[in-house]
């Protein structure tokens, strides 16, 4: 009898085991699928491949979730606005002027990416994993210029003078920026910090390309982006920010950016055209806009273009008019000023967030990570002012930048807690 109980038991505890290393297993399959699905974001024509490991991560987390073999949480100070914005999106659906397709972009562009968001809060939820994680976005940034510019200029043979990636379909000139300026913003945070020699050697060499890509492309939304950021990121390196700020001015002289610049001509830019344009339309549609699909805005059969080129300046009528550039515009016209207003109001718990931990973070990695975090948020809006940023590439880096500013502050207050209930 007590053999057999003996060998229950031995049966038993193999079994609890076995599954305990099966769910360890698939606890650090979703985290390798999420990262490679992050790595892989800035490469073209592979979609599929980065939609089987979105989907494959979410269900494997799903599953964790199910058997209770997972701590997930919800909590972040992001969870109100995200819900009231989502909320109006959907309102938003039953006036659409395309209800289907509002309601594809409604998962597509939202839900799919709040979905993602809270995964990467979760599986990244260590310093550890913060770490891991801007560790993969520079890596991949990193190969992606170096490829680009090696087949831009080298194998394509195209001269320097020529704005990168023009003429490419699916890497859009204005667009690639957003992971180079992101991925340079993170290297120069952590060559400040990373104490590994091999480690500073890469991060170093990383900024090059970056750099190159970022600044070859001839944005000048990408120009001031990264003005503007290198000032959050630099405040407390006075000296390096006016080292680096003069060396890009004189760089901007002597290249062919010089004539991008030119403010003379800053007037004519079709941008501005579109901004008229997508004003008139939120004029007729100011409440809940004209439906979440992101193509109803260049729709003719739903919008009358003739009518709104009627509206604004004859100047910019001729222009071609495809989505608005500017993300708050396109916002606007698609769930109205309310939908506007909510969608300003993720930004601006996401700024204070980050400002809270930068003034009261409890110790050197939150209030360094904070400044990183925000000079990266800063780049992105400022990018977002003069570029379409509502595609599944910007997307991604959207909610990543989210996602990391959520890891930092559970981990801060965490800090917080347990340092209470040691003083206790």
């Amino acid at each position: 009898m007590r053999g057999k109980i003996d060998i229950n038991i031995g049966s038993q505890s193999g079994k609890f085991k076995s599954n305990s290393r099966l769910f360890d297993v698939l606890n650090r399959g979703s985290l390798v699928l999420i990262g490679t699905f992050v790595f892989l974001n800035p490469f073209p024509q592979i979609t599929s491949i980065k939609e089987i490991l979105f989907y494959l991560s979410t269900l494997i987390v799903l599953i964790l979730l199910v058997f209770k073999k997972t701590k997930f949480s919800f909590r972040t100070p992001l969870l109100l606005p995200f819900g009231l914005f989502i909320f109006w999106a959907l309102f938003s659906i039953f006036f659409a002027l395309d209800k289907g397709g509002s309601l594809r972009d409604f998962y597509s562009h939202l839900v799919k990416y709040i979905i993602f968001y809270y995964v990467m809060i979760n599986l990244f939820k260590s310093r550890k994993g913060l770490d891991t994680l801007s560790w993969i976005i520079i890596i991949s940034a990193t190969v992606f210029s170096v490829g680009l510019l090696f087949y831009f200029h080298v194998v394509r043979g195209v001269p320097l003078s020529t704005r990168l990636a023009s003429g490419f379909k699916n890497s859009a000139t204005d667009i690639i920026d957003f992971i180079t300026l992101f991925g340079l913003i993170l290297s120069s945070h952590k060559c400040f910090k990373e104490k590994y020699l091999y480690r500073k050697i890469f991060l170093i060499f990383s900024l090059f390309p970056l750099f190159a890509v970022s600044f070859l492309t001839q944005s000048r939304g990408s120009l001031f982006a990264m003005m503007l950021a290198s000032a959050v990121l630099l405040f407390n390196k006075k000296k390096t920010l006016v080292c680096f700020v003069g060396g890009l001015l004189i760089l901007i002289a002597l290249s062919p950016m010089r004539g991008r610049v030119n403010i003379n001509k800053w007037s004519n830019d079709p941008r501005i055209g579109l901004a008229y344009f997508s004003l008139e339309i939120i004029k007729d549609y100011p409440i809940v806009g004209t439906g979440f699909s992101i193509d109803t805005f260049r729709n003719t059969k739903l919008i009358d273009l003739e009518e709104y080129k009627a509206r604004i300046p004859e100047k910019f009528r001729s222009q071609p008019f495809l989505w608005p550039h500017n993300m708050f515009l396109s916002i606007g016209v698609r769930v109205g000023l309310v939908g506007l207003a909510l969608f300003v109001c993720i930004l601006l718990v996401f700024v204070k967030m980050c400002w809270k931990m930068i003034k009261y973070g409890r110790d050197d990695f939150v209030r360094n990570w904070s400044i990183c975090i925000l000079s990266a948020i800063v780049m992105f809006l400022v990018k977002g002012l003069c570029t379409p940023v509502f595609t599944h590439f910007v997307d991604v880096i959207f909610y990543t930048i989210l996602s990391m500013a959520t890891i930092l502050w559970r981990l801060n207050e965490e800090t917080s807690t347990r340092r209470a209930m040691e003083a206790e």
